[in-house]
């Protein structure tokens, strides 16, 4: 029988944040058995690849007087970590902020309605999705760390 190949990550921007491609994984599961499947990471995600680039950061900080590994980890794997910090602090204004907000509207006589409520369920759909982003990123990040700094 032949092998399916199936790789762990989302092929799109919108499956991405929605985790579709696990739906993807499932579907994969009921037509083969687990040892049929063949299972890759993306590229930006392998152990070499991290370690590669921590290790050109590491370069980069021996030629200074005080070498430091937090700046190399900072240099290597900072960007995307402080996406996350900015994607974090716009999830918990947006999420409270809006909880709030939706929450005093619906409370005032005038604007108890369907409508409103129908608005705090899509608020609070956005705030899940986020969050999971958020978790996913940050477990991607960390993994990375972790591949760099034990290669």
């Amino acid at each position: 029988m032949a092998k399916t190949s199936f790789k762990l990550c989302a092929s799109n921007p919108i499956s991405e944040p929605l985790l579709l491609w696990v739906l993807k994984l499932l579907f994969v599961f009921i037509l083969k058995v687990p040892e049929d499947v063949i299972f890759t990471i993306e590229e930006s995600c392998k152990a070499e690849v991290c370690s590669n680039a921590l290790q050109s950061a590491w370069a980069k900080e021996e030629s200074m007087t005080k070498p430091s590994m937090l700046r190399a980890l900072w240099s290597a794997f900072g960007f995307r970590y402080m996406l996350l910090a900015v994607w974090k602090f716009v999830w918990a204004l947006c999420t409270w902020g809006s909880a709030w907000f939706l929450l005093k509207k619906m409370m005032a006589m005038e604007t108890r309605t369907m409508e409103w409520a129908l608005v705090l369920l899509g608020a609070s759909l956005m705030a899940a999705i986020s969050i999971q982003c958020l978790y996913v990123g940050s477990f991607k990040v960390g993994l990375k760390v972790r591949s760099s700094l034990t290669m």
